[in-house]
């Protein structure tokens, strides 16, 4: 639902796709934080996960925290490649996109195997 607003986020020129990737993953990185929660919150936040139980509201907050980062981190990846290779960008276009897709396949297969090896 993101996708389209962080498209035209990342096409201002204020911004640009690498803020906006950054932020991202930074939202990413938010979300899996809570999710657990994590340990490293006690040294973030100051206080002991035991005041901090799993609940609703929060797995809700980290899930929603993950999709946007997730919206705001791959949406804008093919446009910063096609900027980087500004000279070349008819012969690379092809390219890139097979690569961006192959790439992400691969992690979608191999980050459920090794969890289940885990």
């Amino acid at each position: 639902l993101a996708s389209p607003l962080m498209g035209w986020l990342s096409h201002q020129n204020r911004m640009g796709p690498r803020t906006v990737i950054w932020l991202g993953t930074a939202l990413q990185a938010a979300g899996f934080l809570c999710i657990g929660p994590s340990p490293l919150l006690t040294v973030l936040l100051g206080y002991g996960l035991e005041d901090m139980p799993v609940s609703l509201p929060l797995v809700c907050l980290a899930l929603f925290l993950f999709g946007l980062g997730e919206a705001m981190s791959m949406t804008p990846l093919m446009e910063d490649m096609m900027l980087s290779c500004v000279d070349r960008k008819a012969d690379v276009i092809n390219s890139l996109s097979a690569l961006m897709t192959s790439c992400f396949s691969l992690g979608q297969m191999v980050g459920p195997l090794m969890g289940s090896f885990l």
